[in-house]
C-alpha cells in the first residue's frame, strides 16, 4: 500500500486546518487567561505572605531591641510626676512605640489585620506604655506645634488600652467562674 503525495499534502493542510481552528478558538485562550491569572495570583499571595513575614521580623526585632526591653522596664517601674531628668528617656520611649506603631499595619494582609494581631500579642504593655506617655506626648506636641507627633502610639495605645481592659475582665470573669465551682 502506498500513500501518494497528493494524500500526503490533503493530510497536511487538514492538520494545518485543525490546529488553525484550535488555536482560533476562544476557549483554548480563555482557559490559558485562566491559568496564567491563577499563577499569578498565587505569585501575588506568596510576596504578601513574605511582606507579612518580613514586618513581624523588624516588628520583633524593634520590640525586642536591649535598649527598647531596657526603656519599657525603667517606664513600667516609674511613678508619676515626670522630672526634667527624665523626661528626655521618656520621648525615646515615645520614639521607639511610634516606630513600632507605624510597623503594626504590615503585620497582617489587611492594616485592620495587622493590628488586631499585635494588639493580641502586646496590648498590654502597649496600654501600660500609653497610660504612662500620654502627658509626654501632650507635652511635646504643645512644644513643638506638631500636633501630629507621635500619632500612630496614640491610635494603638488607646486601642490597646479598651483590648487590654477587655482581656482582663474576661480573666477576673474565668477566675470568678472557677472559684464559683470549687
Amino acid at each position: 500500500m502506498s500513500i501518494s503525495v497528493g494524500e500526503i499534502a490533503k493530510a497536511g493542510e487538514f492538520a494545518m486546518i485543525e490546529i488553525w481552528s484550535v488555536l482560533n478558538s476562544q476557549t483554548l485562550w480563555s482557559a490559558l487567561s485562566a491559568i496564567f491569572t491563577l499563577i499569578g495570583a498565587s505569585g501575588i499571595c506568596f510576596a504578601a505572605r513574605q511582606l507579612k513575614f518580613n514586618a513581624w521580623l523588624r516588628a520583633q526585632e524593634v520590640f525586642t531591641d536591649e535598649g527598647f526591653i531596657e526603656l519599657r522596664s525603667w517606664l513600667f517601674e516609674r511613678q508619676y510626676p515626670w522630672t526634667e531628668a527624665e523626661k528626655p528617656r521618656a520621648k525615646e520611649a515615645c520614639r521607639r512605640f511610634d516606630e513600632f506603631a507605624h510597623l503594626v499595619p504590615f503585620l497582617g494582609l489587611t492594616p485592620s489585620g495587622g493590628k488586631k494581631l499585635a494588639l493580641k500579642c502586646w496590648a498590654d504593655p502597649i496600654a501600660t506604655a500609653w497610660r504612662k506617655l500620654e502627658p509626654i506626648v501632650t507635652e511635646e506636641r504643645t512644644l513643638t506645634r506638631w500636633h501630629d507627633k507621635w500619632k500612630a502610639f496614640e491610635v494603638l495605645g488607646r486601642e490597646a488600652i479598651v483590648v487590654a481592659g477587655s482581656t482582663l475582665r474576661q480573666r477576673r470573669v474565668s477566675i470568678r467562674s472557677a472559684e464559683t465551682q470549687k
